[in-house]
């Protein structure tokens, strides 16, 4: 899309401008790089997955029962990845496919995650009837899967590099990129389903099983069909996650939601508003989509192929009007698709059951408006023939991608990350670098910087190359110590404060007390309580009261060795720090 303002006379040498092509630098390579385009990198790993699903089905893997489908949930595999996996010799690619041959020899801890395989075996009478024999059985799989790997014929086939089986997953190498398989079979499913009075631990099971292998597979197939058909989609999806890193909502703002508002604007096209043709109209309607939506009184029906009926549409408004009440309850974030089927038959959220709560997508809402107005304002600058960029009347167009220094101070505690865990300074929600270096070979964007540090991971666990040592198997995978750190965080102190940061560039975590435990001078009085035990009530009027110092020294306590600094903020100002 080219904007232009409206009787533009350009013939007394005004310059064109056009607007958009900046957010390119955050997505892709330039042309005459070493890397090749985000897209060719994504196709190849489309090819070997498919490659690797058809082996899987045809080969004598040793498994007592044939793999039924192998099926996949990783974004990169539907065009959805941000970074894009790189092939790495030292996991099966053949040289002449090496992107940077010379990748290998600098990694150390790469923050790529291996790409998902779920290996789904036929249905069959010898399965077990309980839990623990059938997740016995499935680990004793993946040992005579993971002996078929680093067998002959598993290496004649193309698989290399180290082979690590846990209890529920195996990892290994093939063509190029590191994998995670898990077995699955519909016999679990049937026998949580089958409990008469399950236990919260079943349900939760049941539910995860469900939403990771049933409903996960459906949500692939459903993106990548949307991403094919409009080509402008995918790269929507991946400026839209951009964002969300960039505003410190990382794990609060499902991928999967965002995948299917982005389905919305470019598949909803029966309305005044036709689909989006470029990345830059995609991203302005999905900023005006979050910011602007109804999420309290309606529910957004995502259906770009038209799979419902108007008698679906009229049972998805009766389920949420039932799920929101009186009382605004039910999912903040009510989205459904066609793939949204539960168990028990009713269409219902899958991704945003829990997340995000209504104040993140209070949160990420008003970013939205703000980002949405500041774009306007921006491509008015283009439309008036002066560069946004240098004139003081409005700020670069960077700033959708930036948090103030202003915005830190708004959270009640900040834990500052030691630098050596961030790997990526340059995806920074603070001083991101959005400038494109020059090189040899053309302009190194943004996106390519980013992606080759990704690979080699951080600077101090960095190999040395040595010519006489083969350092290959010394990888360290899956270290990922802030987002571990973060849900871990969010698990045990989730229903007392709000955990958000950037999984970029993880420089700092903000923390937001929830309102219970910020409300001071509390005071206990059993006399004048209306509580016979008031200590033992978890009710909106009990008298307990969270001892916020006492948190706060545990946090200190289980986030040593990661963060370097603790600052504790009252009303924007700084109280205490330097906690060791």
């Amino acid at each position: 899309m080219h904007l232009l303002g409206p009787n533009n006379d350009l013939s007394g040498g005004q310059q064109l401008t056009f607007c958009g092509r900046e957010f390119c630098n955050l997505l892709d390579t330039t042309k005459g790089q070493q890397l090749p385009p985000a897209f060719d990198l994504q196709k190849r790993a489309i090819h070997a997955f498919d490659e690797l699903s058809s082996l899987f089905r045809s080969a004598d893997t040793g498994l007592p029962l044939p793999v039924d489908s192998v099926t996949t949930t990783s974004p990169s595999l539907r065009y959805s990845g941000l970074y894009p996996p790189v092939p790495r010799s030292h996991l099966g690619a053949s040289a002449p496919s090496l992107p940077l041959p010379d990748l290998d020899a600098r990694t150390g801890a790469p923050l790529t995650e291996p790409l998902s395989l779920h290996l789904r075996l036929a249905p069959s009478s010898r399965w077990p009837d309980d839990l623990p024999a059938l997740a016995a059985a499935r680990c004793a799989f993946l040992l005579r899967l993971a002996d078929f790997v680093e067998g002959d014929a598993g290496r004649r086939a193309g698989f290399a590099g180290p082979c690590v089986v846990s209890a529920s997953a195996l990892d290994f190498g093939y063509a190029g990129y590191a994998w995670r398989a898990e077995i699955w079979a519909e016999q679990e499913l049937k026998i949580l389903g089958a409990l008469d009075k399950p236990t919260e631990e079943a349900e939760d099971l049941r539910k995860t099983l469900h939403r990771k292998f049933v409903a996960g597979s459906k949500h692939h197939g459903f993106v990548k069909a949307v991403h094919v058909q409009w080509p402008a989609a995918a790269s929507t999806t991946r400026l839209a996650m951009r964002w969300v890193h960039a505003h410190m909502l990382s794990g609060m703002l499902p991928q999967e939601a965002v995948e299917m508002m982005v389905a919305k604007v470019f598949g909803d096209d029966g309305g005044v508003q036709k689909s989006p043709n470029t990345v830059w109209a995609g991203f302005w309607r999905f900023l005006d989509l979050l910011g602007n939506f109804d999420w309290v009184g309606c529910p957004l029906v995502v259906d770009p192929q038209g799979h419902f009926s108007s008698e679906d549409v009229a049972k998805i408004q009766l389920h949420f009007s039932k799920a929101r009440g009186e009382d605004n309850s039910g999912p903040p974030m009510y989205i459904i698709s066609p793939h949204d089927d539960s168990p028990g038959g009713t269409l219902a959220p899958t991704y945003t059951q829990t997340n995000p709560e209504w104040v993140v997508l209070t949160r990420a809402s008003a970013l939205a408006r703000i980002s949405c107005d500041h774009l306007h304002s921006w491509t008015a600058s283009c439309l008036d023939g002066t560069d946004p960029d240098e004139s003081g009347a409005v700020s670069s167009w960077t700033s959708l991608f930036r948090e103030s220094p202003a915005a830190l101070c708004r959270y009640d505690v900040l834990l500052r990350v030691h630098r050596s865990f961030v790997a990526d300074p340059g995806a920074s929600s603070v001083a991101g670098d959005f400038g494109a270096d020059t090189a040899e070979t053309g302009a190194l964007t943004p996106f390519h910087r980013s992606l080759v540090r990704r690979c080699q991971g951080p600077r101090e666990l960095r190999k040395k190359s040595y010519k006489n040592l083969n350092s290959a198997d010394a990888l360290v995978r899956g270290w990922r110590p802030v987002s571990d750190l973060v849900a871990l965080l969010r698990a045990r102190y989730g229903r007392l404060a709000l955990f958000f940061y950037n999984d970029l560039a993880p420089e700092v975590v903000g923390v937001l007390w929830r309102p219970a435990v910020g409300v001071k001078g509390h005071v206990l009085a059993a006399r004048t309580s209306a509580h016979v035990r008031p200590l033992a009530e978890r009710s909106a009027d009990s008298l307990v009261a969270t001892n916020q110092d006492a948190v706060l020294q545990e946090i200190r306590w289980l986030v040593r060795g990661v963060v370097e600094d603790v600052v504790r903020m009252e009303k924007g100002k700084v109280v205490t720090g330097n906690y060791h």
